[in-house]
């Protein structure tokens, strides 16, 4: 009996060893078939799944996607037309947390882009292919916003990704003496189960809806105004997946379709910023290539800029549109340009990959070219390198092409200024192309920032006379924003010889009118001020003393 049980627990032994080793041998057979299937999705570049998948692109493809030019005078002009948009919207608060005004914003939002997904060129003819809407969050948020972005059909939610940080290294060709530039990360893509088949034929071009999820990296607090981590620099990534991506096929005339859009979660495009961004995009781009032609010295963009109300429901623009230039154009279209980039609705808009790419890098054609891709895809990820400011406006406004062209040119001593431009008038007055409003025009430029952080701190401009009464003087004069209405009146006395100031009933001239009237290559200057009674007992019953000073002078 004894010998008996001794042998069946030999046997047991035996058995359970073999078992450990089947159950080795399969866990090593699963990490070798996990491994080739890494490596697949690797050179294939783009695998989808639910597996982790790394994007790499090999250094000498990379050069020639992001290669040198001669030219250091970003000009680079976009000739094809704007068939898709890829919005990034930067949701930077916990959504389960947050009151529902701010969820109220996002829903509007998304809204807005469905309705650009309709819109139609005048024959009726779907204007664009493709709408794509990521929602930027950080991990942290992943469940609330999941939550939050399926809770109706609408959204059109197609999928959520964790994004992993990009590296980018300079590595030596073993194959040949050359050097290749490699970039690459990890990411993780789950497909979402939240659109219905029936819903996706409601609309004339694709929409989706993705979620994009991000790291907390801190910030240099001296770049930061209550913006702890740097959510607001992640549309990077995201653009230079696209960018990535487009150039794997080889497809540069598709990539150039897209119109590259980040805006915050609390500002309002539509429709018309969209049009009036296209729209201009032609003038600011034959401007450019008439520069690139050396004929010129500016680099021009369009130009948008923030309005917010107060409790009273009165717009105040951005104070950047204080100041700056009007000038007529040969084609008889009036225009106004300025040499500060507006935060633009706490938003940022390029028209296809070359002129980002042009913004991006450098011209440079030397040996060193690898590590000043290299210094330059850094710059454009990492957050620490972000000039001093406030980080979100820095990073996600045409505050950075503003940086970006004045670094170029100082680095090249280069002549060439960056303008900003904003149309006042078509300049065209045939029964086809019927000119355009000034309000109109406007309308279209002026992006609300519906959170109205700023309504309420007018003096933000320092006093134009140094002589100005101190802050602790009664009766102090101050600066502030002008109104929407006193705008229209500045840019509407360029148009139309209109009533003249009490300054220039002496005169009998309307100053900016003159100067325009002269020739094409003369331009109005202005400066204007905004004059405030600040008595402390007016305060009080909100009675202040307000008037506009306008000066005008030719260039």
């Amino acid at each position: 009996m004894t010998m008996k049980r001794r042998s069946n627990e030999s046997k047991s032994k035996e058995h359970n060893i073999r078992g450990k080793w089947k159950s080795v041998l399969l866990v090593a057979f699963i990490a070798f078939v996990a491994e080739k299937a890494t490596s697949k999705a690797r050179v294939h570049f783009a695998m989808r799944g639910k597996g982790e998948v790394v994007f790499r692109s090999s250094g000498a493809g990379f050069l020639e996607r992001f290669p040198s030019s001669s030219s250091s005078s970003l000009t680079t002009t976009t000739t094809t037309t704007t068939t898709e948009i890829l919005a990034v919207v930067t949701v930077g608060w916990q959504i389960s947390s947050s009151s529902n005004e701010r969820k109220r914003h996002l829903r509007r939002i998304i809204e807005n882009y469905r309705e650009m997904c309709a819109a139609t060129d005048d024959g009726d003819a779907p204007r664009f292919k493709r709408v794509t809407v990521a929602v930027a969050a950080y991990d942290f948020d992943a469940e609330s916003m999941t939550s939050f972005l399926s809770s109706s059909s609408e959204h059109f939610f197609r999928s959520s990704r964790r994004n992993g940080d990009w590296q980018i290294s300079l590595e030596e060709e073993k194959s040949s003496d050359g050097r290749r530039v490699t970039i690459e990360r990890a990411e993780r893509a789950l497909k979402m189960n939240y659109v219905k088949e029936n819903r996706s034929s409601s609309l004339p071009c694709e929409f989706a809806l993705d979620l994009e999820l991000f790291g907390f990296r801190e910030i240099d607090g001296t770049k930061s105004h209550l913006t702890p981590g740097d959510l607001a620099l992640r549309h990077r990534d995201i653009f230079l997946r696209r960018i990535l991506s487009d150039c794997e096929d080889c497809d540069d005339e598709s990539s150039d379709k897209v119109l590259f859009i980040v805006q915050e979660d609390d500002v309002y495009l539509d429709k018309k910023h969209i049009s009036s961004f296209l729209e201009t995009s032609k003038l600011t781009e034959s401007a450019n290539k008439f520069a690139e032609e050396g004929k010129g010295s500016l680099f021009y963009h369009p130009f948008f800029f923030d309005y917010e109300k107060d409790s009273d429901g009165v717009v105040y623009a951005d104070w950047r549109v204080n100041a700056g230039f009007v000038q007529k154009w040969n084609n008889n279209q009036t225009i106004f340009t300025s040499t500060k980039a507006s935060g633009g609705g706490r938003s940022l808009m390029i028209r296809g990959r070359s002129r980002l790419q042009d913004l991006l890098f450098s011209s440079e054609s030397s040996s060193s070219v690898g590590e000043t891709r290299v210094a330059e895809l850094r710059e454009w990820l990492d957050p620490l390198s972000v000039h001093p400011g406030e980080f979100n406006v820095e990073v996600a406004t045409n505050r950075w092409i503003e940086r970006k062209v004045h670094a170029r040119v100082h680095k090249t001593k280069a002549r060439r200024q960056v303008r900003f431009l904003l149309p006042l008038s078509s300049g065209v007055v045939d029964a086809k192309h019927r000119a355009g409003s000034l309000e109109t025009l406007l309308d279209s430029a002026g992006i609300w920032h519906a959170s109205n952080t700023y309504v309420e701190r007018r003096k933000e401009l320092s006093p134009l006379d140094p002589t100005s009464p101190s802050k602790n003087k009664k009766n102090q004069e101050t600066l502030e924003r002008l109104r929407w209405r006193e705008l229209q009146q500045i840019f509407r006395s360029c148009l139309e010889e209109g009533q003249k100031s009490e300054e220039e009933e002496e005169g009998g001239e309307n100053e900016c009118f003159r100067c325009l009237s002269v020739s094409s290559e003369k331009k109005a200057e202005y400066r204007a001020r905004v004059v405030v009674d600040d008595d402390d007992e007016k305060r009080r019953t909100r009675r202040r003393r307000r008037r506009i000073d306008v000066v005008f002078s030719c260039a």
